[in-house]
């Protein structure tokens, strides 16, 4: 919410209703002369205040076109300020499926919680990536790590890697104690 009211009270809404008060204000010039023409009989005079009429609408016409373009622009801003929010309430709502769990020593990621089923398959999460609001499957590499009997796990966004022991994966999660 307050990421829109930011975007209501920027400088575009201001100009928006600037280019309205400029064009109000041609169109009053404009009411102004053509009520003043009525009562000239000289056709130079005349031909004088025709052109200073067609000048304000004109302006007034150019002021319209100006504010419904800021005005677009505002409606499509506003369009993705909404998606964003809704795609942020949607990751909060997911978020609450997964915990931070230990891999192994000094390998941390997210997992599902054990008492929810969303139907994906087992998996890991980044923890990098979880707290940026982005859900990246850690991917099994193909490097193994002969002196700590593990294999290293990536995140196909960020590039993070970990080492999890070789008899540990999303079906068969590191437990503290167990030795890998």
């Amino acid at each position: 919410m307050a990421l829109l009211q930011r975007h209501l009270f920027s400088g575009d809404t201001f100009m928006a209703m600037a280019e309205i008060g400029m064009g109000l204000t041609s169109l009053k010039t404009a009411f102004d002369i053509a009520k003043a023409m009525k009562d000239i009989h000289d056709a130079t005079t005349l031909n004088s205040k025709i052109i200073d009429l067609q000048s304000a609408i004109m302006d007034a016409q150019s002021s319209a076109i100006t504010a419904r373009e800021v005005h677009a622009s505002q409606i499509g801003r506003i369009r993705e300020i909404e998606e964003e929010i809704a795609r942020l309430k949607a990751w909060e709502r997911q978020k609450q499926n997964y915990e931070l769990k230990q891999l192994g020593v000094g390998s941390l990621a997210y997992a599902l919680k054990p008492e929810v089923t969303t139907g994906e398959p087992p998996h890991w999460l980044c923890a990098n990536c979880y707290n940026h609001g982005k859900k990246a499957f850690l991917q099994l590499a193909p490097e193994w790590a002969e002196v700590l009997q593990a294999y290293l796990w990536v995140c196909p966004i960020c590039a993070t890697g970990i080492y999890v022991g070789y008899k540990f994966s999303p079906n068969y999660p590191w437990e503290p104690g167990l030795q890998s």
